[in-house]
Order: structure tokens, then sequence, then C-alpha cells
């Protein structure tokens, strides 16, 4: 696990200057780091890939899977104003993760999916907004864009079917 997040951050970070900006601040990679943080307990990271299980509400015996490859993280200050125009006591994050493809899997895995036209290669799947004071604990407030009937649960990667 810890090397999947190495690897997530060092991507972050990659993508980050290599799209012309500054290495992420040290506060830029704590939101980082809490977005992710709470992304990871649904999420398996097995080889390029990463997939959660889907749990039927209902306790239903029938179960399925969602994956998606790659996720690339984008994160970005917001407001960094108050309204009288000072400068804030806190910063606050936007925090997206995003694929280029996904399938489902519930007998059979469907075909990877490109998402709609306006999203081609650009699907967000994940966001958070995290605040962090200057004093105190950070809070964030997430949301998933997979949609599903049911809970998500972290598999193991023995337990995802192959194809």
């Amino acid at each position: 696990m810890k090397r999947l997040w190495i690897g997530v951050v060092l991507g972050v970070v990659c993508a980050h200057i290599t799209a012309g900006a500054e290495p992420l601040t040290p506060s830029t990679q704590r939101a980082l780091k809490v977005a992710q943080e709470a992304f990871t307990p649904a999420w398996a990271a097995c080889g390029d890939r990463v997939t959660t299980q889907v749990v039927p509400q209902g306790g239903r015996a029938s179960f399925g899977f969602h994956q998606m490859q790659p996720v690339v993280w984008t994160i970005e200050e917001v407001y960094p104003l108050a309204y009288d125009g000072t400068g804030r006591q806190e910063k606050i994050y936007q925090v997206s993760a995003y694929t280029t493809r996904y399938r489902s899997w519930g007998g059979t895995w469907t075909p990877w999916n490109t998402g709609r036209p306006w999203e081609q290669g650009h699907i967000e799947i994940f966001n958070a907004r995290v605040t962090l004071p200057d004093h105190g604990a950070h809070t964030q407030a997430a949301q998933y864009f997979v949609f599903t009937d049911g809970a998500f649960r972290k598999p193991l990667c023995k337990n995802i079917p192959a194809g």
C-alpha cells in the first residue's frame, strides 16, 4: 500500500511540475494526502488498475466490481481570499481523481468505457474539498462519481475476476 501512495504522490508531483507549475507546497501535499486517505479505504491497487467491490444493499448475495485505469489526481487552492478581500486563516483545496477509462463486472467484465464526449480521457471519479486551518484539525467532504446500487468494499487482489 505504501508503494501505491508513493507512486500516486510522485505521479501528482511529476504531473504538476511537467504542467509548468511549481512543486507542491507542504500544505498542498497535506491536502492531497487527506483526500487520498478518504479514497483508499474502498479501493485496491492491483497492478496498474484500482478496483472496488460493490456489495448490494439489503443483504443480497450477488456482488459486482468497478475497475478503472489509471487514476490521476489534480489539486487546486480555492477561495484564497476572505469575503472582505483579506487573506484567509485557512487554506481550502479542491482535490479530484480522474481516470481515462473504467469498467464494471456483474458476472463478466463490460468493455472499457471512456466516458461521455465531453469527458473523453478525463472522467472525474472522486473529489474532496479539504480545509486546512492554521491551527487545529483539518476537515474534508468527499464524494464519488461512480454510480451503483450498493456499498463499496476494498477487495483482495486475488479475489478480483480476471479479464
